[in-house]
């Protein structure tokens, strides 16, 4: 994977993450929220950068929290150019 593949993966589970605590919302329960697409072991490696999620695991965890998949790949882009 190319560092800024890297780099990318780990700015989406950073703003999932980020959207989840806004949420209010543990692991556990985003999980229930996505009916099946991810588990709060997932979510977890998702939010560390361990996990690679697919597109429509992505859209789901944003859609149970209230983004779409364009706010949290925007969102994850500008954290990369800022260097974060």
């Amino acid at each position: 994977m190319t560092d800024s593949a890297h780099q990318l993966r780990v700015a989406i589970g950073l703003e999932l993450r980020d959207a989840r605590e806004r949420a209010g919302l543990s692991r556990r329960r985003l999980a229930a929220l996505t009916e099946g697409a991810a588990s709060a072991t997932f979510i977890e490696a998702v939010e560390t950068g361990r996990g690679n999620p697919s597109f429509v695991r992505v859209a789901r965890m944003a859609r149970a929290l209230g983004l779409s998949l364009a706010e949290i790949a925007e969102r994850a882009e500008k954290r990369v150019r800022a260097g974060e």
